[in-house]
């Protein structure tokens, strides 16, 4: 069972690790919003936080927030200052779900082989006792 297990384990990480798993990248950055007669004195909820969507490069990230805030600063009574864009990057690879996947069908395979093994040797008997019958 723990060959099975091990055997399973080791086969399910060769195959994950042979994906594509390229990281994702999210960027989230500060928006100050001051009124142009009042430069320097924030709005009510005049600073607030943009998260971009998943993307698959930093500069589509970035280029997402700065779309994102690109509205604010058309209109003609505000100044819209982005600050401290962040970069935050993840990898979508869980190779303890791939491995604990594959061990558990592994054993599976192991009791099925154990069960057809042993149906097999009381076939062999059956039919060693039966032809000994006929004789």
């Amino acid at each position: 069972m723990v060959l099975g297990l091990v055997l399973g384990a080791l086969g399910s990480l060769g195959f994950d690790l042979r994906q594509d798993n390229r990281p994702i990248f999210k960027a989230k950055a500060s928006v100050v919003i001051t009124a142009k007669d009042r430069p320097g004195v924030w709005l009510d909820r005049g600073r607030f936080n943009v998260v971009s969507a998943e993307h698959s490069d930093a500069e589509s990230a970035v280029r997402s927030i700065v779309s994102n805030t690109e509205w604010l600063d058309a209109q003609p009574d505000y100044i819209v200052t982005v600050e401290g864009i962040t970069i935050n990057t993840s990898h979508p690879s869980s190779l303890w779900k791939a491995m604990v996947l594959g061990g558990v069908f592994g054993v599976l395979l192991v009791i099925g082989a154990a069960y057809l093994w042993d149906d097999i040797r009381a076939y062999m008997r059956y039919r060693k006792e039966t032809d000994s019958d006929d004789a």
